[in-house]
């Protein structure tokens, strides 16, 4: 009879913890909240915007998006640029426009209309599927950038090698990288259909 029960207890909370992510979350945000994420993403450089702002409206845990991988990996990137990894200025401006891009779509989405419902498996979704789009076309300086156009091999290095490998194999990033090159392929063809996976 302990055995069933441990079987049962043990089968609830494996339910409960592949299920906590699709929770519904309800949120409504003052000025100050608002302001505060706004002012984030002017600094988008020092990336927070993820932990200060979204995670705190919406808290999905190390396993969600924010932690697990926005706030993780724009840190990384800018680390490097701030330590002078890449070589080339246009790389640079590149991480500057991706960072600022991949910060803007999701404020848009979740934080800007200063209430909504979502669910960390939607924050992840969403934020994904905007990956090819801030990677192949987004805005720095009045110019724009995409990481179809970096072509010092120490850059694409960098970039490459600076998301795990545990990241880089799994099944979303090889949507990703599908995405990136069908939108790299239509620039380099001149295309008048480009799809930017837009968000």
């Amino acid at each position: 009879m302990k055995s069933i029960c441990l079987i049962i207890l043990l089968l609830t909370l494996f339910f409960f913890i592949n299920n906590s992510n699709q929770q519904l979350r309800s949120y409504k945000l003052s000025n100050e909240v608002l302001t505060k994420c706004l002012n984030s993403i002017k600094q988008f450089d020092t990336c927070s915007f993820y932990k200060d702002c979204l995670e705190q409206i919406i808290p999905c845990g190390s396993k969600g998006y924010a932690i697990g991988y926005g706030y993780k990996y724009c840190s990384k990137f800018f680390e490097e640029y701030k330590r002078g990894d890449f070589d080339t200025e246009y790389a640079e401006n590149w991480v500057h426009g991706t960072g600022l891009c991949l910060q803007q779509v999701l404020y848009d989405k979740f934080i800007k209309l200063g209430q909504g419902q979502t669910t960390c498996d939607d924050i992840i979704e969403y934020a994904f599927n905007s990956h090819p789009a801030c990677y192949t076309n987004n805005s720095y300086k009045g110019n724009k950038y995409s990481i179809c156009n970096i072509r010092n091999i120490f850059d694409i290095k960098t970039v490459v090698t600076t998301v795990s490998a545990k990241d880089l194999f799994s099944m979303r990033s090889f949507k990703q990288i599908l995405g990136v090159a069908k939108n790299c392929v239509k620039d380099f063809t001149g295309l008048e259909d480009k799809d930017y996976y837009t968000y």
